[in-house]
C-alpha cells in the first residue's frame, strides 16, 4: 500500500515547499491539496518546485466552481511544471455551495461531472495535437481556440494527467467512474462500505464501458497516532466528535448501516438541528468508535491501517487531527510500517 500526505489548510507557500519535500523524503507516493482555505491548484505550484518524485493531487478541485477549460489550464500548467506528476481530483459539493457560496450554476452530479471531465479531456487532446477542440455536451462546450491561447507543450514522454473524483455515495461514482482513473474516498467510511457498495460500483460502471485500466482508490482514514492511554482518551473522544458530526448527515447513514449502526442517524440529525453538540458525541458508543477508528503507536498503527484497508484502498492517509501526538521519528515509523507491509 502506497502511503500520501495531506497538506494543511494553511497552505501558504513558504510552508508548503518544505512541507512537499519532507513528504517526499518519508517516501510518500502523493501530496493532497484540498479546496478549503485557499485554491487548491496554488499551493501545488511552491509543492512542484521544492520535489521532483512526489505526485501533487488536488484532493479535491470543486469542479463546478470553474469551467472545464479554466479546471484543464490550472491542471495542464501544474503537469509540465512538475515533469508529468499532477494528479487532478475533482468533487462536485453540492448544490448550495455550487450556487451560494461559488455563484455558479448547479448542472447535476454524476452524469455533469463525467461530462465535466470529457470536455477536459478533449481540451488537452486538442492542446497536444495542435487543433481545435470539438466538444459539445448538455452543459459545456469547448470548440474555439487560437495559437496564442495554447499552453507551451508537455515534457516529452510525460503521460496524460490523471483525473481522479471523489464520491460518498455509489450512484454519483458509477456514473463518474467510467471517464476517471482513480477516486478519493471520504474519511467518514468504513472497509465493509467500501466493499460493499463502492467498489461494486466502480467495477460495473468501467466494465460496461469496456474499460480494463487499472483503478486507483485513496482515503485519509480516520486514524491517529498516541503513546500512552491519556492519548488514547484524547484521541477517542476527538473521533467521537467527528462520528457524530457526520453521522447525522442522511447522506451518509449507509456508511453507519454497514458496521450496524444506520438507526443512530436520525437521533444525531435531531440533535445536530438543536445544535446540542455533546450530547450528539455521548450518542456514539465505544464500539462504533471501535470499528469507525484505528488508534495505536505509529508502527502498530501502519500495520492495523494495512490490515484494515489493504484490499480496498491504494494509498492511505491519517485524518487531520490525527497527527496532535506525532514527532518525526513517529511519521517515519508510520509511513514505513505501511509501505512496507
Amino acid at each position: 500500500m502506497d502511503f500520501e500526505i495531506r497538506l494543511s489548510q494553511r497552505s501558504d507557500p513558504e510552508v508548503v515547499g518544505p512541507y512537499a519535500s519532507w513528504a517526499e523524503e518519508l517516501g510518500a507516493r502523493s501530496v493532497w491539496s484540498s479546496e478549503a482555505g485557499c485554491d487548491p491548484f496554488l499551493p501545488l505550484v511552491s509543492a512542484a518546485m521544492s520535489t521532483s518524485k512526489v505526485e501533487l493531487g488536488t484532493g479535491i478541485a470543486v469542479a463546478f466552481a470553474r469551467s472545464p477549460y479554466a479546471t484543464a489550464q490550472s491542471a495542464w500548467y501544474l503537469h509540465r511544471v512538475s515533469g508529468g506528476r499532477m494528479v487532478l481530483g475533482l468533487g462536485t459539493q453540492v448544490k448550495a455551495h455550487i450556487e451560494r457560496r461559488y455563484g455558479m450554476p448547479w448542472p447535476g452530479a454524476g452524469h455533469a461531472l463525467a461530462e465535466y471531465i470529457d470536455c477536459m479531456r478533449e481540451v488537452w487532446r486538442s492542446w497536444q495535437d495542435k487543433d481545435s477542440p470539438k466538444f459539445v455536451g448538455k452543459n459545456w462546450q469547448a470548440t474555439l481556440t487560437n495559437p496564442e491561447f495554447t499552453p507551451a507543450p508537455l515534457p516529452a514522454g510525460v503521460g496524460p494527467i490523471p483525473v481522479w473524483i471523489a464520491a460518498v455515495g455509489p450512484t454519483l461514482l458509477r456514473i463518474a467512474a467510467r471517464a476517471a482513473d482513480g477516486a478519493n474516498f471520504h474519511a467518514f467510511t468504513t472497509p465493509e462500505y467500501l466493499r460493499t457498495f463502492m467498489h461494486p460500483a466502480i467495477d460495473e460502471s468501467r466494465r460496461a464501458a469496456g474499460i480494463t485500466t487499472p483503478f486507483r482508490t485513496g482515503c485519509c482514514v480516520l486514524s491517529g497516532v498516541v503513546h500512552d492511554d491519556w492519548q488514547l482518551r484524547q484521541m477517542r473522544d476527538h473521533f467521537r466528535g467527528i462520528i457524530a458530526f457526520y453521522g447525522s448527515t442522511p447522506t451518509y447513514q449507509p456508511v453507519l448501516e454497514s458496521v450496524g449502526y444506520g438507526d443512530l442517524m436520525p437521533e444525531l440529525r435531531q440533535l445536530s438541528r438543536e445544535r446540542q453538540w455533546d450530547r450528539m458525541s455521548s450518542l456514539v458508543p465505544d464500539d462504533l468508535v471501535d470499528r469507525m477508528t484505528l488508534l495505536d503507536a505509529p508502527d502498530a498503527l501502519g500495520r492495523k491501517m494495512v490490515e484494515r484497508y489493504g484490499d480496498v484502498l491504494s494509498q492511505i492517509s491519517i485524518y487531520r487531527g490525527g497527527d496532535r501526538f506525532m514527532s518525526g521519528k513517529d511519521w517515519e515509523m508510520l509511513s514505513q510500517a505501511v509501505i512496507g507491509s
